[in-house]
C-alpha cells in the first residue's frame, strides 16, 4: 500500500512539473505534442495505479463506462415514470 501511495504522489509530482514548467501554467492549446503525450501517459498510470489500489470501497465496484442516455438517466433521479417519458417522445 505504501509503495502505491508513493508511486502516485511521485506520479502526481511528475505531472505538475510538466503542467507548470518553470512556474509558469499555460493553456492546453500551447503544449507541444511531446508533453501532451507525456500528460496522458501519467494520467492514465495515475487512473491505473487508483484503480488497482486495493481498496475496498463502495465506489470500486462502480463500472467505469456509462450505459444509460442522459434522458435515461435524468428520468431515472427525477423519479417520473416510464409512461409519461414516453409520453412526451
Amino acid at each position: 500500500m505504501r509503495c502505491g501511495a508513493f508511486s502516485l504522489l511521485f506520479l502526481v509530482v511528475c505531472l505538475c512539473a510538466v503542467m507548470f514548467q518553470l512556474g509558469n501554467a499555460r493553456p492546453s492549446e500551447e503544449f507541444r505534442p511531446r508533453e501532451r503525450q507525456v500528460i496522458a501517459e501519467l494520467a492514465s498510470r495515475i487512473l491505473a495505479i487508483t484503480m488497482n489500489s486495493g481498496n475496498n470501497s463502495p465506489y470500486d465496484q462502480i463500472p467505469m463506462t456509462a450505459s444509460k442516455r442522459n434522458a435515461e438517466l435524468i428520468n431515472s433521479l427525477l423519479g417520473i415514470p416510464k409512461a409519461m417519458s414516453e409520453a412526451g417522445k
